[in-house]
């Protein structure tokens, strides 16, 4: 039988602040289901309506001393398990946010043609597999952030409901490493990494980098010096490790299959 929590969370503070979060878990025997939202805002204010120039005369201004906005942020995850030695996760997360800056008028000064928006969304998915006391683990993440100008009064150049992006990023990242315990007392990670992000900016582009690197932690060891280890002992590490490593190109294969079937 399904369990379902449901759990909420309202604060209200001076100068116009709010914010409100609610979380859902659903839990099953093949499928855990984590749900949250999150919702923030407050009002721009004044302490009062007067600014001082450069001369010290004051002036009548609507800029604020506080610029209100309101966000948003939305996660969910899937934690899979299709096997007692299998389990999968998919994820994603949507944030956004958006100033509340006063408009602009041609009688008092102080206000913007604009507000900023920024949004951003990620989403990643992995799987793992336990193969007696070694396991197997491949992990993807994508990434994505931009902000801009969204215009409130319409200018010569923009109309109002115009947005403007002044910059966008874009990160990638797989991984795929193995854990491998050969002794009770030792602990060998080999693994692989790839990366690629990029950015997308008016003050100028930084071209797409690529990294990829192939890592090796030997044995470690606790509890006694790794160097009192016989020859016979580390080839013995060998000769398990290659046994496994020809079962390894089974699993993956196996992984890729059935990420494409699940998205």
């Amino acid at each position: 039988m399904d369990n379902v929590a449901v759990s909420s969370d309202t604060r209200v503070s001076g100068k116009g602040q709010f914010s409100e979060g609610v979380n859902l878990d659903v839990t099953s025997k093949y499928l855990d289901s984590h749900t949250s939202y999150f919702h923030q805002e407050a009002d721009s204010y004044q302490n009062n309506g007067k600014a001082v120039d450069a001369d010290g005369k004051e002036y009548e201004t609507i800029a604020p001393l506080f610029i209100g906005f309101n966000s948003n942020v939305i996660n969910q995850r899937f934690d899979i398990k299709p096997a007692k030695n299998f389990s999968m996760y998919a994820g994603g997360s949507y944030s956004y946010k958006l100033t509340d800056r006063p408009d602009s008028r041609t009688d008092i000064t102080g206000g913007s043609d604009y507000d900023m928006r920024s949004e951003g969304w990620r989403w990643e998915a992995g799987a793992k597999y336990k193969f007696g006391k070694h396991s197997l683990l491949l992990d993807f993440v994508n990434d994505n952030y931009h902000y801009g100008n969204l215009y409130q009064v319409a200018t010569k150049t923009y109309d109002v409901g115009d947005f403007v992006r002044n910059k966008f990023q874009k990160y990638y990242e797989a991984e795929l490493k193995g854990v491998f315990h050969f002794y009770d007392k030792a602990t060998t990670i080999i693994g692989a990494d790839w990366r690629n992000d990029f950015l997308a900016a008016k003050s100028g582009d930084v071209r797409p980098s690529h990294r990829h690197s192939f890592a090796e932690i030997c044995p470690l060891f606790t509890g006694q010096n790794a160097y009192s280890r016989t020859k016979g002992e580390f080839r013995k590490i060998k000769q398990t490790f290659l046994r496994y490593a020809k079962e390894s190109g089974r699993i993956i294969m196996f992984w890729f299959s059935a990420l494409l079937v699940l998205f």
